[in-house]
């Protein structure tokens, strides 16, 4: 678990995802070691001039190399699924 980190109750229909269950989520599914850091930003963007969201989860340890995951959603609408099936090791 990440130390200071707190899980939302977004597992309940109608709860919006937060960064902090994202946090959770990618440690959980992700292997990292404890000390690793994540930030989770949402990234606006416009492609063929339609705007675009995505998340962005910058992975930031010594242990590991530093890498960023995007996933084509909003942080509310990412659901725990979506983390566990992101391969980071590859």
């Amino acid at each position: 678990m990440i130390e200071g980190v707190q899980a939302t109750n977004s597992g309940i229909q109608g709860n919006d995802t937060s960064s902090a269950d994202i946090k959770i989520w990618a440690q959980k599914y992700w292997g990292l070691p404890q000390e690793t850091k994540l930030m989770v930003r949402e990234l606006r963007t416009e492609e063929n001039g339609v705007p675009q969201v995505s998340t962005a989860i910058a992975v930031l340890s010594l242990a590991v190399v530093d890498k960023t995951i995007k996933i084509p959603k909003r942080i509310r609408e990412i659901h725990e699924q979506d983390i566990r099936e992101v391969n980071i090791w590859s």
